[in-house]
């Protein structure tokens, strides 16, 4: 969805450095209960090393994008898994109020 917004890839990282370090610049550096429970050692290890690292307002990554759809966006861009929304609670936020009932 963020890529259909911008139109280009949202992480295009060469590599998984490159490719953590475009998330962190968006999303900013996870908590490190959150680091712990990523399953790879070398992202573990160098998400740990990072300085701390804020996340870039959503509406600066993109701009012009209507409230609705960011909210979305925040909703499913997180690195804790637990924080994400579901498929269910995603369609009931008001970005697909005008879609149909299934």
């Amino acid at each position: 969805f963020a890529e259909v917004l911008l139109g280009k890839p949202l992480f295009p990282g060469r590599d998984a450095v490159s490719q953590l370090t475009l998330i962190t610049d968006l999303l900013g550096k996870p908590a490190p209960h959150v680091i712990d429970r990523i399953s790879n050692r070398k992202a573990r290890a160098f998400l740990h090393a990072m300085p701390e690292k804020p996340g870039m307002p959503f509406e600066v990554k993109f701009p012009g994008a209507d409230p609705e759809a960011l909210a979305l966006l925040k909703g499913l861009l997180s690195f804790d898994a637990s924080e994400r929304l579901t498929a269910a609670q995603a369609l009931k936020l008001p970005f697909f109020k005008d879609l149909p009932e299934a």
